[in-house]
C-alpha cells in the first residue's frame, strides 16, 4: 500500500485509502471503546495524512442496514477531529439492494437516515452498467461475450436519487466508475474490462446526471489473475488503464 501510494502520487493520482477494516472492528460490534478505537483512528491518521495525494479514508463499504448510520457518524467525527484536511468515505448501497431484512427499506428512506445520522461531506456510491452473469468456470472467454448493460435501471435510478438528495442537502454527490474487470465470484456474476470509449461514456453519464466528483475504483493497486488491467501491475508500474 504504501509503495502504490507513493507511485500514484508522482502520476498526481487522488487516493482515497482503504486501511483496516473498520466496518468489522467498529461499526459492526456491538460495543465501543473510545480509547482503543480513538487510537486505532488516530494511527490511521498519523500514517496517511504524510501524503498529500491521498484525500480520504475508506471506512466502511456499502453498510446495508440504517442502525449502523449513528456508530459511522461516529468514527466520521473522530476522524475529523484528528484530519479535517479530509474526508470520511462511506460508499453506500444502490437503489436496486436489498436494505435491511428482507428488502424492508426503501431507497429514499435509506438516504434520508444515512443524511440524517452520519453528516457525510460527499454521497458516494458504486453502480456498474458493464457487467456478465452466469459465469462458469471463470475464464477469459467469457468476458468477450459479455454484454455491456448500460440500460439497467438501477444505474440512472441510483445517479438521479442520490443527486436530488445531495443538492437538497448540500453535500457534494460522487460516483465510482468501473475502471478494470471484476469477478464476483460468490454471485457468479461480475463486470467486464472496458474499453477505452467505455470508461468516457462512464464520465460523461455521471456529469451529464449532476456529479461533482469521480472516483475509478480499479479493484486492486497491482495486477490480479482475475482483475486484469488494474491501474498498476505486480511490479508497480502503470498499465494502459
Amino acid at each position: 500500500m504504501d509503495k502504490a501510494i507513493k507511485i500514484l502520487n508522482s502520476k498526481n493520482i487522488k487516493v482515497i485509502v482503504q486501511t483496516k477494516d473498520y466496518y468489522k472492528k467498529i461499526i459492526y460490534n456491538n460495543s465501543w471503546d473510545d480509547a482503543k478505537w480513538n487510537k486505532e483512528l488516530l494511527d490511521m491518521v498519523a500514517f496517511y495524512s504524510r501524503y498529500r495525494n491521498v484525500v480520504g479514508y475508506h471506512i466502511i463499504d456499502e453498510p446495508d442496514d440504517l442502525n449502523y448510520f449513528s456508530k459511522i457518524g461516529k468514527v466520521f467525527n473522530v476522524v475529523k477531529k484528528y484530519d479535517s484536511q479530509r474526508y470520511s468515505y462511506c460508499n453506500i448501497l444502490g437503489s436496486d439492494d436489498n436494505i435491511g431484512i428482507n428488502g424492508k427499506y426503501k431507497y429514499s428512506t435509506y438516504l434520508d437516515s444515512y443524511v440524517k445520522n452520519v453528516k457525510p461531506s460527499i454521497i458516494s456510491f458504486d453502480r456498474y452498467p458493464a457487467i456478465f452473469a452466469n459465469l462458469s468456470p471463470y475464464n477469459n472467454s467469457n468476458f468477450s461475450n459479455a454484454r455491456y448493460n448500460a440500460e439497467k435501471s438501477s444505474y440512472y435510478t441510483t445517479l438521479n436519487m442520490v443527486y436530488s438528495k445531495a443538492t437538497k442537502s448540500g453535500i457534494k454527490p460522487m460516483t465510482v466508475l468501473l475502471v478494470s474487470q471484476l469477478h464476483m465470484e460468490n454471485f457468479l456474476v461480475g463486470c467486464r474490462n472496458l474499453s477505452q470509449n467505455e470508461i468516457a461514456f462512464q464520465v460523461s453519464v455521471a456529469l451529464a446526471l449532476g456529479m461533482k466528483s469521480i472516483s475509478y475504483y480499479n479493484y486492486s493497486i497491482v495486477g490480479a489473475k482475475s482483475e486484469n488491467n488494474a491501474m498498476l501491475d505486480d511490479n508497480y508500474q502503470p498499465t494502459k488503464h
